[in-house]
């Protein structure tokens, strides 16, 4: 475990045969105009060359930290990958996304402007396998409607949140494990619906 400052974000990523996209993924936080954070990658068992790829990223650059495990499910590793993470605030990235330059900065920003607000996405610009744009994805913006797209179902894109004012405090990975607000073996969409609704029902 690494020590020392403990960064701004930590960016949680599970992944499992990404090698398709894995690297297009840690370029674009690599590059971020933020650069005081950390990623942790938790290799979910990978039987492709993402152990490779992850090994050649974490020897070049400090910030990020790989632990490889058994394929537990991506529930599983998110949540060893919220563990490890040392920052106030957290932010999740699939191995298939492309982060936009200044995603950290500006939700970091907007979450230290807004200190009653426990969490933060953003739209989301669909591409294809070539990277061409074909869609965008707006999201809910105020707190109510937020709740209710959960509900309904839908996502958010690119969340980051930091549980409340215990975030604050004592890093946003201890107060989640002291609530035991976790992801579950679900299926995606309902796996962030339902840690974000934990994340709604203790944030104070």
């Amino acid at each position: 475990m690494k020590v020392g400052t403990p960064p701004s974000v930590s960016v949680v990523l599970a992944v499992y045969n990404g090698e398709r996209f894995l690297a297009d993924a840690l370029d674009s936080l690599l590059v971020q105009s933020l650069s005081d954070f950390e990623v942790v990658v938790i290799d979910d068992g990978s039987t492709d060359t993402t152990p490779g790829l992850l090994h050649g990223y974490a020897s070049r650059d400090p910030r990020v930290t790989v632990r490889r495990q058994r394929n537990l499910g991506r529930a599983a590793a998110l949540n060893v990958g919220i563990g490890l993470a040392r920052a106030a605030l957290i932010a999740r990235i699939d191995a298939d996304d492309i982060a936009m330059p200044r995603r950290l900065d500006r939700q970091r920003s907007f979450l230290a402007e807004n200190p009653e607000v426990a969490g933060v996405g953003g739209s989301v610009v669909l591409i294809d396998d070539q990277g061409n744009e074909f869609a965008e994805a707006n999201y809910p913006l105020s707190h109510p409607e937020v709740r209710a797209a959960f509900w309904r179902n839908d996502s958010t894109g690119g969340e980051v949140v930091r549980f409340g004012r215990h975030g604050r405090e004592r890093g946003a990975a201890k107060a989640l494990r002291d609530a035991h607000v976790s992801f579950s073996r679900r299926p995606p969409a309902a796996e962030s619906r339902a840690f974000f609704n934990h994340v709604f029902k203790h944030d104070a």
